[in-house]
């Protein structure tokens, strides 16, 4: 038996595995209209790429990883906001 024969189903699985793990961030409904009572969804910030993590710092600092933008982003409850390129 040629290894090689099986080397292209194989290759072609990885490539795919790779590609479908890109695309799928951007094919899951993010914002569910689903919530529970006494929760409210509010549009505070837009214009970021590709959002990773959230951290609260503190009571009114809200530290963001954008993906997409090479950046941190602090918000705080003024609507302000901080960057930091990485």
């Amino acid at each position: 038996m040629r290894p090689a024969k099986h080397i292209m189903p194989i290759v072609a699985l990885l490539f795919f595995l790779l590609i479908a793990r890109q695309i799928y961030p951007y094919t899951t409904p993010f914002n569910s209209r689903v919530i529970e009572e006494g929760f409210v969804i509010e549009q505070v910030a837009s214009g970021f790429g590709g959002p990773t993590c959230m951290e609260w710092v503190d009571q009114t600092h809200l530290m963001m990883c954008d993906r997409d933008g090479g950046r941190i982003i602090v918000l705080d409850s003024a609507m302000t906001t901080f960057q930091a390129q990485l």
